[in-house]
């Protein structure tokens, strides 16, 4: 994991632990769900769905010219699409 990417994990976290009820930390993450694009419906297949997931999620990868790798994922659920978002 990049540097980068631990630095946004340990600043989410750091955001949703000063959050003092679940309601605001539920508000918070439906929020991160609505920056995420909304996956293209043409990839949203049974190969993308993720197993035992209670709602329908789908998470697909892209190798990147830099040779990482870039997730994409949808959810019907904001908490799902939410963590998808990260």
């Amino acid at each position: 994991m990049t540097n980068r990417a631990c630095e946004f994990l340990n600043e989410t976290g750091d955001d949703l632990a000063f959050l003092e009820t679940r309601h605001d930390k539920l508000l918070t993450l439906r929020q991160y769900g609505d920056y995420l694009e909304a996956l293209d419906p043409a990839l949203k297949s049974n190969a993308a769905l993720v197993p035992g997931c209670a709602s329908a999620t789908h998470m697909i990868a892209d190798l990147q010219d830099d040779g990482t790798l870039r997730f994409y994922g949808d959810s019907e659920s904001f908490i799902s699409r939410a963590t998808c978002s990260f």
